[in-house]
């Protein structure tokens, strides 16, 4: 019986191997006539493929200011993705990490780069934000308001507070109304001093960076879908100071 069971088992792939001999014999006569014998109307492109862009790589720039145009309204984005800002009631300075910086001379919302109408921040699940700023003058007790860097209402602001500290206001998926998450830092910026700012909202979690020294973060409960963007205009500035080097990356 084992022997009778051995020769079926035999049989069987034996006719198997010869069924996908056959397939693969019909299907490389296949290639060789689209390879060998291209259509006569044709004409063969010898062209290579171009390589993928660097906007493909895992990490994304979605924006990406240098601040060096020294001129005009137009912020020009290097990022590949022509997510291009228009600076409203601004200054151009020498003042700066290296060639130009943009000069933000009013409290308020009144100064600032407008990037509303882009197809910014439309896909990514995960973002960070970083960019160098020098403040003109502190705020006193006599402007009671939080002076802002980056408004990407109702996902996310970057602000300076009243006590001169950095705070990100950052909603989880749910995005009730008035449920912000607060992230503030320890260090307490002064005037005419170079801060680098970073905000991450990743996956799972919330951080905030002063000088690449993490400065707060905490848990979120409620991670973020795939996806997840509810408007892609942007402001960034919208305080008394300078700001260079604006990056924007999806994840």
């Amino acid at each position: 019986m084992k022997k009778v069971r051995n020769t079926y088992i035999e049989v069987r792939e034996n006719k198997i191997m010869k069924k996908y001999f056959i397939t693969l014999s019909f299907v490389g006569f296949l290639l060789a006539i689209i390879l060998f014998y291209p259509d006569n109307g044709a004409e063969v492109n010898a062209t290579p493929i171009a390589p993928v862009d660097d906007i493909c790589e895992a990490n994304t720039h979605l924006v990406n200011f240098n601040f060096d145009e020294g001129c005009g309204t137009l912020i020009r984005d290097s990022s590949g993705f022509g997510n291009h800002g228009r600076a409203l009631n601004t200054n151009w300075t020498t003042d700066s990490r290296s060639g130009f910086a943009l000069e933000f001379n009013t409290f308020g919302n009144d100064s600032y780069v407008d990037l509303r109408g882009y197809n910014l921040l439309t896909t990514p699940t995960q973002v960070s934000v970083e960019m160098w700023i020098k403040r003109s003058q502190i705020s006193q007790n006599n402007f009671p308001e939080n002076e802002t860097l980056v408004d990407k209402y109702p996902e996310f602001l970057i602000l300076i507070q009243t006590d001169n500290t950095v705070e990100a206001l950052v909603r989880d998926s749910r995005l009730r109304p008035n449920n912000w998450i607060n992230l503030t830092s320890n260090t307490v910026l002064n005037a005419n001093t170079w801060y680098k700012i970073k905000f991450v909202r990743g996956e799972n979690v919330f951080q905030l960076y002063i000088n690449d020294m993490l400065e707060s973060t905490t848990p979120n409960s409620f991670p973020i879908p795939t996806n997840f963007s509810v408007t892609p205009d942007v402001k960034v500035g919208g305080f008394n100071g300078i700001i260079d080097d604006f990056k924007m990356t999806g994840y």
